[in-house]
């Protein structure tokens, strides 16, 4: 599912495999991501693998800040894909142009409404 906020930013629910078991994560979409998900460290938790690789990513304020990158396997529009993730100290989860490549994404904040297909 996805949605504008009250606010009129875009948000998508996607179901997230995380072990052995599948978490809805409310995520804003930020096509300034590279990456398919940034999600709040709390989910390690669930997490029954270990980081194979590191990644630099730029923030937006321009700084360099290196994460564990992990995949995982998430459900979105009906889809099934294997995404690139990493786990951040932020408490809101982030849904880049990894997870949306393959989609088309229409925001129309004209008349607030939002598609993903």
């Amino acid at each position: 599912m996805i949605y504008l906020s009250a606010n009129h930013q875009p948000y998508a629910k996607i179901k997230v495999r995380l072990g052995r078991q599948w978490i809805l994560v409310d995520s804003l979409i930020d096509t300034g991501f590279s990456a398919g998900l940034a999600l709040p460290e709390r989910y390690l938790i669930f997490m029954k693998t270990t980081s194979k690789w590191k990644q630099a990513f730029e923030l937006a304020d321009g700084s360099l800040v290196e994460f564990n990158l992990y995949k995982l396997t998430v459900k979105i529009a009906d889809k099934h894909k294997i995404v690139s993730a990493v786990f951040s100290k932020s408490n809101d989860a982030l849904a880049g142009i990894e997870l949306l490549d393959g989609f088309r994404l229409e925001l129309d904040l004209k008349k607030y409404k939002i598609s993903l297909t």
